[in-house]
């Protein structure tokens, strides 16, 4: 790979700086002034998990040396491939677990896409799907999954949510493989199993693993472009290489159509080889190799999204004629969705807003444009400049700052009773359920060790210099925040990147003297040379 030059170098230095400050910013909201989910954190039990979490990153830290001479660290260094798979498994099994014995009857868009997808396996759709695909078209290609799980449900004698609990769990498990070839790719194997255990406990065990929506299913796909984007540049064969790279694009084309936000990483992609492109003006031949991949990354994801999207579309079954996608709102209506306050159970920045959807839905195509303009304006005018500054803080901090990533947020999931499904139902009820014993504790908890991963990376960020591998995590993650800033959305948009918050995490989490220490000392040492070299006046 080659090495980052001036104008890249400078570019990625920025945008880590400015990265790590929003992380480290939306810490110290989340702890002290919070900015509150759907369900309010038990704050006692937030500084608990936090401290208790922080202190084992410090105990690590400060031990490096003897763990790294002990014999069951060697041991488990030596075999860390094995461990991870390991690891995956007891992440996959877990999060089966918990996602047959937490269904319950989902309401909001993710029972409106069961039920389309229990029509479809049996014949024509209705007309109210039509109606609501017209709003919605990018759920035509999960209406293709929905139907599977139904007519799997028919041919294994299952359950649906049972079919769907094993396509999330399967999901889960490449998402916790991607992440430690990552972390083992641009900080160590260690590190790699360390975030896989963070991964299993924010993700495996999430309450979001029982839900039958597109949130687990597009979740292993910008994690394992990683993965495949980082293998690719290792590759000795430069056909192997251009093989992975492709694959890499190709994931992310799946998981846009899927679910939009993936499209965030590729934005980030390509934002980075631009300026790549720009630092190497100097070096034609570099240059022109550079701009190439950057052209064929952007050709790839647009031929695999589309053909992904036709045949997706096609497996669904549906009457694409009578999708009528002048009903879509526009660009604007999200942005200015995106730009609201409303009040819940707690104070809302940018989400779902109930009021816009019933004043828009029975307006044309042109209305709904013209109705969606003047709502954006209308909606800049009244925040102004300073408005707009303090909204923004406020959205970004209240989405980062939400661990357990908008769990039970949607509809009246939270008052919705678990059935009983077997004899660990109520045990796992009573700590994920917001109605159970033990909900404020583990969610506590949960949001204690996101904290610590926001803060291991924005200090990391802070402190370490640019390295081009680890500007492919950091350019997915500052995408995806930007994303859920500028359009409609909630912490649950920030769970599909929740592992590539975990590797950024771990790939430059400040680990003692060699951690912490020395970057800070070689950028300093850089300043001072710089400075040295310059004529005094």
């Amino acid at each position: 790979m080659w090495a980052p030059y001036g104008l890249e170098r400078a570019v990625g230095a920025v945008v880590s700086k400015v990265l790590g400050m929003v992380l480290l910013a939306a810490v110290v909201v989340a702890l002290l002034v919070p900015r509150e989910p759907n369900i309010p954190y038990d704050h006692v039990w937030v500084w608990v998990g936090f401290g208790a979490f922080a202190g084992l990153w410090l105990t690590l830290v400060a031990g490096r040396r003897r763990l790294a001479a002990s014999r069951p660290l060697r041991w488990l260094a030596r075999r860390a491939g094995w461990v991870s798979w390991f690891l995956t498994l007891l992440g996959t099994a877990a999060c089966l677990v918990v996602a047959l014995n937490l269904v319950y009857p989902v309401g909001w868009d993710a029972k409106a896409m069961s039920n389309l997808g229990s029509r479809l396996a049996q014949g024509p759709a209705p007309l109210f799907y039509y109606r609501y695909l017209s709003r919605y078209p990018n759920q035509i290609p999960f209406a293709a999954i929905s139907r599977m799980s139904w007519e799997l449900k028919g041919l294994l004698g299952w359950d649906q949510r049972t079919v769907f609990a094993l396509v999330n769990a399967a999901c889960v498990g490449v998402s916790l493989q991607s992440l430690y070839v990552v972390v083992r790719r641009v900080r160590s194997a260690p590190s790699g199993l360390v975030a896989q255990v963070a991964g299993i406990a924010l993700v495996a065990l999430s309450p979001w693993v029982t839900v039958p929506y597109t949130d687990i299913v597009t979740l292993p796909w910008p994690i394992l472009a990683t993965a495949l984007a980082l293998t690719a540049a290792t590759r000795s064969s430069r056909v192997a290489g251009v093989a992975l790279g492709v694959a890499a694009v190709a994931a992310l084309a799946v998981g846009f159509v899927l679910k939009t936000t993936p499209v965030a990483t590729m934005a980030g992609v390509l934002a980075l080889g631009v300026v790549v492109v720009a630092s190497l003006l100097r070096r034609p031949r570099r240059a022109a190799a550079a701009g190439a991949v950057v052209l064929v990354a952007a050709g790839v994801f647009l031929g695999a999204s589309a053909g992904a999207d036709a045949a997706l579309s096609r497996a669904s079954g549906l009457d694409l004629t009578r999708v009528d996608t002048s009903r879509t709102p526009p660009l604007s209506w999200w942005v200015a969705m995106g730009m609201t306050s409303t009040q819940g159970n707690t104070k809302r920045y940018g989400a779902y807003n109930a009021t816009m959807v019933a004043r828009t839905v029975h307006l044309d195509h042109t209305e709904l444009v013209r109705w969606s303009d003047q709502a954006l304006r209308q909606r800049l005018h009244e925040l102004g400049p300073t408005g707009y500054a303090t909204f923004a803080a406020n959205k970004v901090t209240w989405n980062l700052g939400d661990g357990m990533f908008w769990a039970w947020g949607e509809g009246s999931d939270a008052t919705t009773p678990v059935p009983r499904h077997g004899p660990l139902t109520p045990w796992i009820v009573s700590w994920s359920h917001p109605q159970g014993t033990h909900y404020a504790l583990r969610a506590g908890l949960t949001q204690g060790l996101w904290l610590v991963v926001l803060l291991a990376a924005g200090l990391g960020l802070l402190v370490r210099p640019y390295r081009r591998d680890v500007a492919l995590v950091v350019a997915s993650v500052f995408a995806i925040i930007l994303f859920t800033l500028v359009f409609q959305g909630r912490s649950r948009y920030l769970l599909v990147y929740s592992p590539v918050f975990v590797a950024l995490a771990a790939a430059v989490a400040p680990g003692g003297r060699n951690g912490l220490v020395q970057p800070a000392r070689l950028a300093l040492s850089r300043v001072r040379s710089r400075s040295a070299g310059r004529p005094r006046l």
